[in-house]
């Protein structure tokens, strides 16, 4: 017959077993990326198009990606090759609150981050950032950089020394 410490220490260890389990499973569902979304038709409203260049950030379609910025609102000029979205792909993407005034438009974007709390529990982290847009004839143009994604630049190559 066992005694009363040994069935406490097992008991203690099956249930710390269970609980790492538990939050690994979580994490590794929590990192893992959701399908890549569909492009929202209704290129009329400001929200959709901040949501479609989001969208061709994380396909990486750069050429699709630029057609929604009104110039390059990242203050330097050169040619832009790629776009970063890692953080899109940890986590999900929000609209939120729109506002219109005449040919201006405000969009608030949340980003849902999966973290973990202080005592390893399932938590979320959400980061409200802002973007802003203009009206051209009609069409809804982004006028400035487009947060949590990273245009990745031409790099010119050095100079040939002369002799």
């Amino acid at each position: 017959m066992r005694s009363l410490s040994d069935r406490l220490f097992w008991g203690f260890l099956v249930s710390l077993v269970v609980v790492v389990v538990g939050v690994g499973l979580w994490a590794a569902r929590a990192a893992t990326p959701s399908a890549l979304p569909e492009y929202r038709s209704d290129q009329t409203r400001p929200e959709n198009v901040v949501y479609n260049a989001y969208v061709a950030a994380r396909r990486k379609d750069v050429d699709r990606f630029l057609a929604y910025f009104k110039g390059s609102p990242w203050g330097r000029e050169g040619t832009i090759i790629g776009v970063s979205s890692y953080a899109l792909d940890r986590g999900e993407l929000r609209i939120g609150e729109v506002t219109v005034t005449g040919d201006r438009a405000v969009v608030q974007v949340l980003l849902v981050m999966p973290d973990i709390g202080p005592l390893l529990g399932p938590e979320v982290r959400v980061q409200t950032e802002t973007v802003y847009l203009e009206r051209v004839n009609g069409q809804w143009y982004i006028v400035t950089p487009l947060p949590f994604v990273y245009p990745e630049w031409k790099v010119a190559p050095p100079p040939v020394p002369r002799d």
